[in-house]
């Protein structure tokens, strides 16, 4: 078992599991302890990630790569509607009000941040500088993201950075050195829920 994320309501948990010889999503009803399959992959090359749950708690988003092919999929809570929605994608998140799916572009040679309708429709970029890992706070007015600055050395720093509006100038909240933390693409901060605080690992504690 891996990766648990607590839906919005506080009564399920979804989660990976490789019961069946193959990792799938499952949820569990924290009540009752009953658990449910929410994806049947059997194919052995396809590896399914990080499941995302939209704010209302009906969809979840989900991480898969096959081969060189990555991206995101999407699927009702109630495991209908299983559909893929990005490719050349990383470090999706939601936003509050969950018409939204943000993520990182990985098309090409830029790294962009773009936000594509969770619904389905045309991507827009947000950001045009190297930016990854975005996130939102909880009024969705300001995001967060991280920004590689390479030194002289070949080593690169991560820089937290804030933008309100999503678009404009972000400022720099932190810069952390490359022998504290992994570098921008393999962390992603994580805001508490009064917006507060960003949460990140660091090899150092």
């Amino acid at each position: 078992v891996r990766v648990p994320a607590v839906s919005p309501s506080g009564r399920e948990i979804a989660y990976l599991s490789d019961i069946g010889g193959h990792s799938n999503l499952w949820i569990l009803r924290i009540d009752t302890g009953e658990a449910r399959q929410l994806t049947f992959e059997s194919d052995p090359k396809t590896l399914i990630g990080l499941p995302l749950w939209s704010p209302d708690g009906r969809r979840i988003a989900f991480y898969w790569r096959r081969g060189n092919d990555f991206g995101y999929s999407m699927i009702q809570s109630d495991g209908s509607g299983l559909h893929q929605i990005l490719t050349k994608a990383w470090w999706a998140c939601w936003s509050p009000d969950g018409r939204w799916l943000y993520y990182q572009d990985l098309q090409g040679t830029g790294r962009h941040l773009m936000k594509i309708p969770a619904d389905g429709g045309p991507t827009i970029v947000v950001r045009n500088e190297s930016a990854a890992a975005p996130a939102l706070s909880s009024d969705g007015k300001t995001l967060y993201f991280v920004l590689e600055v390479p030194r002289q050395t070949g080593a690169v720093d991560s820089e937290i950075r804030s933008a309100n509006p999503e678009n404009g100038p972000s400022r720099v909240l932190a810069r952390i050195g490359a022998h504290r933390a992994p570098a921008s693409g393999r962390f992603h901060p994580v805001i508490s829920p009064d917006a507060r605080w960003l949460a990140l690992p660091l090899f150092d504690g």
